[in-house]
C-alpha cells in the first residue's frame, strides 16, 4: 500500500498532464500502454515510474517526444506548444527542495488562463487540493516523493512522518477526498497506529505482551486477560474510549465462544450399537479407546461415525482406519507394543503403505545413529 499516490494527488502531476508532462500518460496504467511503448523505448524507460522519472530529468526531451508520438489532441497540442518554452524554463530551474511548490505555481499560472485550464481539465479545486497536500506533507517533515513509495519500502521514521501527514489530511477531507479517498486515509491511520504500537512493544514498554502487535493481540484476547492491565492501557492510549469498549466486547465474545464450545463438548452424545448413550467428551474418548483395545469393531465403527459427524476426522481417514482395524481384529496384535516397536506390527501394514513405512524406518535409523541413542526408549 502507498501512503499517497503521486499520480492522483491533486492532479498536479496530471495538471501538467497532457500539456507538459509524461506523468499522466502512464498514470492510469499498471504497465506502459501498447501504443506508447515506442515512446517509452526512445525515452529509455520500461515502467510508468521510470518514464515519469525520465521525463523529470529531461523536460524538453519529454515534451518533444510527446509531440512526436501525438500524445496530445489538436487543441492540447497547440496550448502545449504555446507554453512549452515558458514551462521548460520554469521547470529547469526547479530544485528537489521546492519541486512540488513550483509545480503548483505553474498550475496556478495555467489556471489564470481559462482556455488552457479548460483544455487541461484543471480547476481551482485540484490546485487547492494539491497545495493542501504538499503543505501538510512538508509540515510533517517529509515530501511527496517519499510518501508515494510503497509503505513496506519506507523506514520506520519515514512511515511515521507520512502517516502523520495523512492524519492531518484526514481533517481536511472536504478538500482532498476527491484525490485521496477516505478509505485510503483511514487505512493509513490504522497502519500508523500499528507502527507506533510496534515501536512501543519493541522498546519493551509492555514486556508482558511480547514484542509485536500480533503477540499482544493474542494475549489480550485470551480468557482471563482482564488481569493484564497493559491491554486496557494500550486500548485507551492508541484507540481511545471506543478502543476500551471494543476490547471488552471482543473479550466477552471470545469467552462466550469458548464456553459454548466446552458446553457443546460436554453435551456430546455417542449412541453405541447396544443402545447405550455415552455423554461427554471424556467418557466418549475413553469408550472409543477401549473399543480399539478390545477390538470391538461395532463400537469402533460408531466412534468413527461420531468423529466424522462432529468434524474430528474426515470420512476417508475413518474408513482407512477401520479397514485396517478390521484386518487385524482377529489377530493377536498388541497395539501398545506396536507403538514402541513398529516392526512388531509390520506384517499388518496394508500393502499401499509398506513403501511409506520402509521410508520412515530408514529415516528413523538415520536419526538414531546421529542422536547416539534410540528415541523409542523414551516411549517406554
Amino acid at each position: 500500500m502507498k501512503i499517497f499516490n503521486i499520480k492522483k494527488i491533486g492532479q498536479f502531476s496530471l495538471l501538467l498532464a497532457i500539456a507538459f508532462s509524461f506523468h499522466s500518460v502512464f498514470a492510469q496504467e499498471n504497465d506502459i500502454p501498447k501504443d506508447l511503448q515506442s515512446l517509452a523505448q526512445e525515452l529509455g524507460c520500461q515502467t510508468k515510474e521510470d518514464c515519469a522519472a525520465a521525463f523529470d530529468s529531461n523536460f524538453e526531451k519529454g515534451l518533444d517526444l510527446a509531440e512526436k508520438y501525438k500524445v496530445y489532441d489538436k487543441e492540447q497540442s497547440e496550448i502545449a506548444k504555446s507554453y512549452k518554452q515558458e514551462v521548460i524554463s520554469k521547470l529547469s530551474n526547479i530544485t528537489d527542495e521546492n519541486f512540488e511548490e513550483e509545480i503548483i505555481k505553474i498550475a496556478k499560472g495555467i489556471l489564470s488562463k481559462p482556455k488552457a485550464a479548460k483544455s487541461l481539465q484543471l480547476d481551482k479545486g485540484a490546485v487547492t487540493a494539491a497545495e493542501t497536500i504538499v503543505k501538510e506533507v512538508k509540515n510533517a517533515g517529509t515530501n511527496i516523493g517519499v510518501c508515494s513509495r510503497k509503505a513496506d519500502t519506507l523506514s520506520r521514521e519515514e512511515l511515521i512522518d507520512c502517516l502523520e501527514a495523512s492524519k492531518q489530511l484526514a481533517k481536511k477531507g472536504d478538500i482532498v477526498e476527491k484525490y485521496i479517498p477516505k478509505g485510503i486515509i483511514e487505512k493509513s491511520e490504522m497502519a500508523g497506529i500499528a507502527a507506533l504500537l510496534d515501536e512501543a512493544l519493541v522498546r519493551g514498554e509492555y514486556p508482558e505482551l511480547g514484542k509485536t502487535a500480533e503477540e499482544a493481540g493474542q494475549k489480550c484476547l485470551r480468557p482471563g486477560s482482564e488481569t493484564l492491565k497493559s491491554c486496557d492501557v494500550i486500548a485507551e492510549k492508541y484507540f481511545g474510549p471506543e478502543g476500551v469498549r471494543e476490547l471488552a466486547a471482543v473479550r466477552a465474545q471470545t469467552k462466550q465462544i469458548g464456553d459454548n464450545y466446552l458446553k457443546g463438548l460436554e453435551n456430546m452424545e455417542l449412541a453405541t450399537p447396544d443402545g447405550r448413550k455415552i455423554v461427554g467428551k471424556t467418557a466418549i474418548k475413553e469408550s472409543c479407546e477401549k473399543a480399539f483395545q478390545t477390538k470391538d469393531i461395532k463400537l469402533a465403527k460408531a466412534c468413527g461415525e461420531f468423529a466424522v459427524k462432529n468434524g474430528f476426522a474426515d470420512r476417508g481417514e475413518v474408513e482407512e482406519s477401520l479397514k485396517f482395524f478390521e484386518s487385524v481384529a482377529d489377530k493377536n496384535v498388541n497395539f501398545d507394543q506396536c507403538r514402541i516397536n513398529p516392526e512388531a506390527c509390520q506384517k499388518f501394514i496394508p500393502e499401499q503403505y509398506k513403501k511409506e513405512f520402509e521410508g520412515h524406518k530408514k529415516i528413523y535409523e538415520i536419526i538414531k545413529e546421529q542422536a547416539g541413542f534410540d528415541p523409542m526408549q523414551c516411549e517406554r
